[in-house]
């Protein structure tokens, strides 16, 4: 049982390691995102036009240009014009910059939850415990927020950009449900483990 739990701890300190990395990667990409947010913020809505190019492979498709330098290949279609006729590239721009900035925030979240499970569990005897309960449950709530809030956020500022209730559903989001539901479910299997380690010790 003792030689069970060194090696368990020893794989939790390279968990640690590789979550610390995660959330440090992570910090950098949400700074990032915010960078843009703020540079995009900053610009007049001249500076965002769309241009027909020639891409690298001698192909041509519409490009969203920053003070005429191409920025991103788009569809033209994604960008639905206001009700006066208008569209604003700039302001579709910064509505995919804040879901992508909520994204990140919250898979943030999640990570440090996740670094915060694992150091608890190395100062206990068993991985069996309220706290990593508690996180798990957390972390399916975060998962489902991030298959469903950020978008949908994103979908009612788009809306009341161009008087459109235009949904689209991607199939990451069902897989992200899928994993939400499979981390609750992992969290009561711990609540389990709880239950099954209390009755062992009272027998013992």
């Amino acid at each position: 049982m003792k030689n069970n739990l060194n090696k368990l701890s020893k794989g939790l300190i390279v968990t640690r390691i590789l979550l610390l990395g995660f959330i440090l990667l992570t910090c950098w990409i949400t700074g990032m995102t915010t960078y843009k947010l703020m540079h995009y913020a900053g610009m007049d809505e001249s500076a965002f036009t769309i241009a027909q190019l020639e891409n690298y492979n001698g192909t041509e498709s519409t490009w969203l240009m920053l003070d005429g330098e191409r920025h991103v290949p788009i569809d033209a279609y994604d960008y639905t014009t206001r009700p006066d006729g208008k569209t604003v590239y700039k302001e579709h721009l910064m509505i995919d910059q804040c879901v992508e900035l909520g994204k990140d925030v919250i898979i943030l979240a999640i990570l440090v939850l996740l670094f915060a499970m694992s150091c608890g569990c190395s100062k206990c005897k068993s991985p069996f415990n309220m706290r990593s309960v508690i996180f798990l449950r957390i972390i399916a709530v975060l998962t489902l927020c991030l298959a469903l809030v950020p978008e949908w956020v994103g979908m009612k500022m788009r809306s009341s950009l161009t008087g459109s209730a235009a949904t689209e559903i991607d199939t990451v989001e069902f897989y992200m449900m899928a994993l939400a539901l499979a981390v609750g479910m992992i969290a009561e299997i711990f609540r389990y483990g709880i239950a099954v380690q209390e009755d062992s010790d009272s027998i013992a």
